[in-house]
């Protein structure tokens, strides 16, 4: 397991790394965030499963800690990691690219997700989504945390057509206040 940090030294990955009980190994990304760029990270948290042959297994925008686990497990006990819940996290299963290990790998075009008619996360800094049921209808709507500490959700529409999501809103709790964790 390899960690990227995009903190803004070395210091601070330091302590988050010791505050976190983080023992693997972290590189720091520095201030012009290479690496964070290179892969076409969108928000934070992100992961890639690779395997031993360097090949992506699973992408992961926002973790699902229990996901993640369970993809991990397989893919060490080498069995094939679950076939992705969202096509947003589509990645080849491992089985799939056994058979044709010699042919390349290809994934879907990228898009970019619209919640009702803006882009998600637009204007945001540092847009983080993850995919949670929110209202309890069995469909994974996207959650939006962001840098100052703002949280939207934007609900999956229901019907047999494309993914597709509805405005975002603030979240709120339950007495009806918006929920804003003010980080600055």
């Amino acid at each position: 397991m390899l960690g990227v940090n995009t903190d803004a030294s070395l210091e601070m990955v330091q302590k988050r790394c010791a505050a976190e009980g983080i023992t693997w190994a972290n590189i720091h990304d520095g201030k012009e965030k290479k690496i964070a760029r290179g892969w076409g990270v969108s928000g934070y948290p992100s992961a890639w499963l690779i395997d031993r042959d360097g090949v992506i297994r699973k992408c992961f925008l926002g973790i699902d800690e229990k996901e993640l686990d369970a993809a991990v497990e397989q893919l060490m006990k080498g069995t094939a990691v679950p076939a992705p819940k969202e096509p947003v996290k589509d990645a080849p299963a491992p089985q799939a690219a056994a058979a044709v290990k010699d042919a390349p790998v290809s994934f879907a075009a990228p898009v970019q997700l619209k919640a009702g008619e803006k882009l998600l996360g637009e204007n945001r800094y540092f847009p983080s989504p993850t995919f949670r049921d929110m209202n309890g209808d069995g469909l994974k709507d996207i959650v939006v945390g962001d840098l100052p500490g703002r949280l939207t959700v934007a609900l999956r529409q229901a019907g047999s057509g494309p993914i597709s999501f509805g405005a975002e809103t603030k979240l709120q709790a339950s007495d009806g206040k918006d929920i804003d964790f003010h980080n600055w």
